[in-house]
């Protein structure tokens, strides 16, 4: 399960996975990051996108969704749910 939320996003996959909480007053940015893998003898490509996390002690982490992991339209709803936070916060 995955919540966004106004101040942030909380994911739960299972019992064995601990909660994951971004909360959006602790960072100072998010960037999408995404690369592209192909096989040999294949035209097809494989996209992994993830968002990396930049937090206000100036710490770094990479943040990727255990059950949502290439859903684009997810990572959006995360970068936008973000977006609106910075603007009602007054930090742009």
């Amino acid at each position: 399960m995955l919540v966004i939320t106004p101040d942030g996003v909380i994911e739960y996959k299972d019992e064995r996975k601990p909660l994951t909480i971004v909360n959006f007053h602790d960072l100072k940015g998010m960037t999408l990051k995404a690369t592209a893998s192909t096989s040999s003898g294949s035209s097809l490509a494989t996209l992994t996108v993830w968002v990396d996390l930049s937090f206000r002690d100036g710490t770094k982490a990479k943040w990727r969704s255990t059950s949502f992991a290439d859903n684009l339209q997810t990572i959006q709803g995360i970068i936008e749910a973000y977006s609106a936070h910075k603007a009602l916060q007054g930090r742009y």
